[in-house]
């Protein structure tokens, strides 16, 4: 059974001759690691906004498990939202002012959860993050501010990863590095893994690729 199901998922924008997305429909299994490949434009960050809540679809369906997400008003969906899907961005989104850990921890927090020390500690270490725990965003480089983002994405456990562009402003050794770590939590953890790339190197490590032309989704291998 799937874990998420797309139908007819549509995203027009004013003023715009075609749709970002047109009538994309996938299904994604549990476990599955999947990268999403197309040219800039083609619709694959338009794609992952939709399958994460973070944008609405003109229309189109959602199912996360037995939920359809966008059935929810805007609270709920922020709170199905930080408990079942960890994003990605390719430019980390962390919080200035807060601390490797607070970044880290930050969802947990958002929910009213305590990590307990034992696997706050276990996930700096898998990160290679332990000696930057309380160190600033500003004071790590590009790739260990994509560690912590990975980090804070996996944090709650949630049913699926996504990952918007994870490598986009890494050299190759810190790229590899990431697609690692994502790597493992998919394979010790089970966890759900979806990256939107434009590498076909990156792209290549998936257990599928799926091909985004023109907001229309093509079956890769």
């Amino acid at each position: 059974m799937a874990i998420l199901t797309a139908r007819n998922l549509t995203k027009s924008y004013p003023g715009e001759e075609r749709p970002a997305l047109d009538h994309a429909s996938l299904e994604i299994e549990p476990g599955e690691f999947l990268a999403i490949v197309g040219p800039s434009g083609s619709g694959k960050s338009t794609l992952l906004h939709l399958l994460g809540g973070v944008d609405r679809p003109t229309s189109g369906s959602v199912q996360l498990y037995d939920t359809d997400i966008y059935e929810l008003d805007e609270t709920h969906l922020a709170i199905f939202r930080r408990r079942q899907v960890g994003l990605i961005y390719q430019f980390y989104n962390l919080m200035p002012n807060l601390t490797v850990t607070e970044n880290i921890t930050l969802p947990a927090e958002l929910d009213g959860k305590k990590i307990p020390q034992d696997d706050l500690e276990r996930m700096l270490n898998d990160l290679g993050l332990m000696r930057k725990k309380d160190a600033l965003p500003s004071q790590l480089s590009g790739g260990q501010q994509q560690r912590v983002a990975i980090g804070r994405a996996l944090i709650n456990q949630p049913a699926i990863v996504l990952a918007d562009e994870p490598t986009g402003n890494l050299d190759q050794r810190n790229s590899q590095e990431i697609m690692d770590l994502l790597h493992k939590a998919n394979i010790t953890a089970g966890q759900t893994v979806v990256v939107i790339t434009h590498d076909q190197n990156i792209a290549q490590q998936a257990d599928r690729v799926i091909t985004i032309e023109d907001g229309r989704l093509v079956e890769g291998r």
